[in-house]
């Protein structure tokens, strides 16, 4: 039997995509709790679809799944749940039976109003202790590691 190779481990975990994607996790878990205890019907990822369908209200499944990460058909799933909770309302197309005009309704408006100061003293948080430097400087290797793997 072999044992596992425990520098490897812990290689991999002191990687930039590792603790990338642990320091993504945790603040998105820490992000939820907060807005849970304001606003428990909604997550993250649905008040993102709020804020870009409020800000490009013709943008498409795709684009909206794009922007989220996700796959057209959760993001499908969001926009039911959004529909279902009163923060969107979708309108069938005149000219296309398949596609939905979609619009913030007010109470979707009024969450993300609320929510703002929310994600601010989050984003507050997750940062103390960094310089603007620092950030400017993790933005920049970030967008360059999605550049070399968009080209």
């Amino acid at each position: 039997m072999s044992s596992i190779d425990t520098s490897n481990v812990m290689q991999a975990q002191n990687t930039v995509f590792y603790l990338t994607e642990k320091a993504i996790k945790l603040y998105r878990r820490f992000a939820q709790s907060k807005i849970k205890e304001h606003h428990s019907d909604i997550t993250i990822d649905q008040l993102l679809i709020l804020e870009k369908l409020e800000s490009s209200p013709d943008i498409s499944y795709s684009e909206l799944a794009e922007y989220i990460f996700k796959d057209s058909a959760s993001v499908s799933r969001m926009l039911s749940l959004l529909e279902k909770n009163n923060f969107i309302d979708r309108i069938s197309d005149e000219n296309n039976r398949r596609r939905f005009k979609t619009k913030v309704t007010s109470k979707g408006k009024n969450t993300l109003n609320d929510v703002k100061p929310l994600r601010i003293k989050n984003r507050k948080t997750a940062l103390k202790g960094i310089s603007k430097k620092d950030v400017d400087t993790c933005k920049k290797v970030l967008n360059q590691i999605s550049n070399n793997l968009t080209n």
